[in-house]
């Protein structure tokens, strides 16, 4: 869903910048209370943790894919496999506050600052 969004985003946008759009686009779709009963879910259990683990290496990998479709300057290649990286990072963060705060904000919130703190600095 997110490479889907992804492709609905500017070229001239920062990698980056169109990346948080996607997921914030994406994240904004779905239920808080389902999120946070998935996330309690994977948190019960080691075999679904190491399955989460895994597969977020393959949202890694796809959205890289994604990336170098969208921007295919050869030069650009580690630029987008750490915003790949980063991006699922600010994932992963925003879902742990989600879960650590109880979902009292709204976990878009969570992104998007998330984010902010990647595009202040990168």
């Amino acid at each position: 869903m997110i490479v889907d969004a992804l492709g609905d985003q500017s070229s001239a946008q920062r990698p980056l910048e169109a990346v948080r759009n996607a997921v914030i686009k994406v994240c904004a779709t779905i239920p808080a209370d389902e999120m946070i009963a998935i996330d309690e879910l994977m948190r019960t259990n080691p075999v679904v943790q190491a399955r989460k683990r895994a597969s977020m290496i393959e949202h890694e990998a796809t959205l890289y894919a994604a990336l170098r479709e969208k921007w295919p300057t050869p030069d650009q290649a580690i630029r987008l496999r750490m915003v790949a990286m980063m991006a699922l990072g600010a994932i992963r963060l925003a879902t742990d506050a989600l879960h650590r705060e109880g979902g009292k904000r709204p976990f878009t919130d969570l992104l998007a600052e998330n984010f902010s703190a990647l595009l202040d600095e990168v």
